[in-house]
C-alpha cells in the first residue's frame, strides 16, 4: 500500500476501523457513527479556512494532496492521507476541537510525510518484539539479557486552552488561532524519556500529549 496507488473512502474507512480497534474482531465494519466522525473532518477540511495565520501552513488541506473536488465525486486517498486521518482520530479521541486537528495536521503534514516515509524503512512488527540484530538501523532497550529493536516514534504535542497566558500569541490577528506548539518527535523510548526530562521545569512545558505513531504507520500502511 504505498506509492501512487489510492483508496476510495468505504476503504478507508474499514481500515481506520480495523486499526482504531486492533485487534479487530471477526465482524470488522466501520459502524455508521464512526463513518460520520471520519466525514466530519473531510468536509471541515475542505471548508475550514484560517485567514489570520501569519504563517503559511504546509499544505492547504489536512487530508487530501490536492483540492478536492466537489462533493459526491469519487476522491482517491493515499496511505498517507489515511495516516493523516488516524493521528486526526487520536486527537479527537484526545478532546481536541476538529476546527484544531485540522489546524495541526496542516502545519505538520510535510513533517508526518517525513516520519511516514521513515517508519515504512524500518518499522515495527505489530504486536511482536522484535531481536535488536533484525532492526539495526531502530534504537534498542535491553530487557534482562536481551536487546530488543525499539522501533516505536513518539510525537509530543502541547495544546494550550488559556491563551492570555502566552503574550507573544495573544495578538489581536491571532485569536482565532489554536495555541499548539510544533511538535518534538522522538525514536523510541529512551529518547522520549530524555526529551520528556525537563517536563514540569517551565511553566510552559506542564503538560504534553504523546502519541505512538509507528504502530498507526504500519497497520494502516497493511491494511
Amino acid at each position: 500500500m504505498t506509492g501512487n496507488v489510492t483508496y476510495r473512502r468505504g476503504q478507508v474507512d474499514w481500515a481506520l476501523w480495523r486499526w482504531f480497534i486492533f485487534p479487530p474482531p471477526r465482524e470488522a465494519t466501520a459502524p455508521p457513527e464512526f463513518s460520520i466522525r471520519v466525514k466530519r473532518l473531510l468536509d471541515q477540511d475542505r471548508a475550514e479556512e484560517f485567514d489570520d495565520v501569519s504563517e503559511p501552513f504546509d499544505d492547504n488541506y489536512a487530508f487530501f494532496d490536492d483540492e478536492p473536488e466537489g462533493h459526491g465525486v469519487d476522491v482517491g486517498y493515499t496511505p498517507f492521507n489515511a495516516f493523516c486521518l488516524a493521528v486526526a482520530l487520536d486527537l479527537l479521541d484526545a478532546g481536541f476541537k476538529q476546527s484544531e486537528i485540522i489546524f495541526f495536521v496542516r502545519v505538520v503534514r510535510r513533517d508526518l510525510l517525513k516520519q511516514f516515509k521513515r517508519i515504512l524503512k524500518c518499522p515495527p512488527v505489530t504486536r511482536q518484539r522484535v531481536f535488536a540484530k533484525h532492526r539495526p538501523n531502530c534504537p534498542s532497550y535491553k530487557e534482562g539479557s536481551t536487546r530488543w529493536a525499539d522501533c516505536r516514534v513518539f510525537i509530543v504535542i502541547q495544546k494550550h486552552a488559556v491563551q492570555e497566558a502566552y503574550r507573544e500569541f495573544n495578538a489581536e490577528s491571532q485569536k482565532r488561532m489554536p495555541l499548539i506548539f510544533k511538535p518534538d518527535y522522538y525514536r523510541g523510548i529512551s529518547e522520549l524519556k530524555d526529551g520528556l526530562h525537563d517536563m514540569g521545569n517551565r511553566p510552559s512545558n506542564r503538560q504534553n500529549l504523546v502519541l505512538e505513531i509507528a504502530g498507526t504507520v504500519t497497520i494502516i500502511n497493511d491494511l
